[in-house]
């Protein structure tokens, strides 16, 4: 797989899109609850509106560019080694109670 898509209309942070982006995938996402965390500036993704079928299609129509393909793919690991490695939460959850 080299694109998750994740279509909710309600979600907190997924972890198969943490999962997805640790395993190099592109996310499409909606722009509801914690998704938009992991679409990064439109760095490794896109996000569309629940239920809005054009905004999907526009997204899967981006993402079929071979080079746009490749830049979400190396970005998206990058961005889950950076912010969601169980080392970063660690430093995260310190700078809280700390």
């Amino acid at each position: 797989t080299n694109v998750v898509i994740i279509p909710s209309w309600l979600e907190g942070l997924p972890n198969v899109g943490m999962e997805a982006m640790a395993c190099g995938c592109a996310i499409i996402g909606t722009n509801v609850g914690g998704i938009p965390e992991l679409v990064f500036n439109n760095e490794n993704g896109c996000l569309f509106e629940p239920g809005d079928s054009l905004g999907l299609s526009s997204c899967m129509e981006q993402i079929m560019d071979k080079k746009i393909l490749e830049k979400f793919e190396k970005k998206s690991r990058v961005i889950a080694e950076q912010k969601f490695d169980n080392k970063q939460f660690l430093k995260g959850y310190l700078k809280l109670y700390v």
